[in-house]
């Protein structure tokens, strides 16, 4: 789906989310057309105590547990934000793994959608991810 410049937002609200963290932003365009991107939170994984597995199987199911945990926390986390933000709709970007994980926990009040992406965006300054495509594609509500 591609937007006219009629059509195109004045700014767009993601987050990004792996298995360790998730970033709030919103993507605008400056007076001069720029693209800015301002965070507005970072959720960071907590270190709990596994239980001691007594098999790969365990060990498995303890990591399999502990994803989805975080990804239960990190969609309330963003619902109270959207809330505190007056977020009318948020984009979750996510990579592969983190977005079948993200997928099972249902977004009840925080109105948007999950989006795979490829590669690791986590890493990038938010100037960096005022340049990425992705981000850019968010103010044409492009980004499924």
């Amino acid at each position: 789906m591609s937007a006219t410049n009629a059509e195109r937002m004045d700014h767009a609200w993601f987050a990004l989310s792996d298995a360790e963290s998730c970033r709030l932003c919103c993507c605008s365009l400056t007076r001069l057309g720029k693209h800015h991107v301002d965070e507005f939170g970072v959720l960071k994984k907590t270190a709990q105590e596994p239980p001691v597995p007594t098999s790969e199987a365990d060990t498995t199911h303890n990591a399999e547990e502990s994803e989805k945990r975080f990804a239960s926390e990190t969609v309330g986390w963003l619902r109270k934000k959207a809330l505190q933000q007056k977020i009318d709709h948020l984009v979750i970007l996510s990579p592969p793994h983190m977005h079948g994980v993200l997928r099972m926990i249902p977004l009840g009040s925080l109105n948007g959608h999950i989006a795979e992406f490829k590669g690791d965006l986590m890493h990038l300054n938010a100037g960096q991810l005022a340049e990425q495509s992705i981000v850019r594609s968010l103010l044409l509500g492009d980004a499924d």
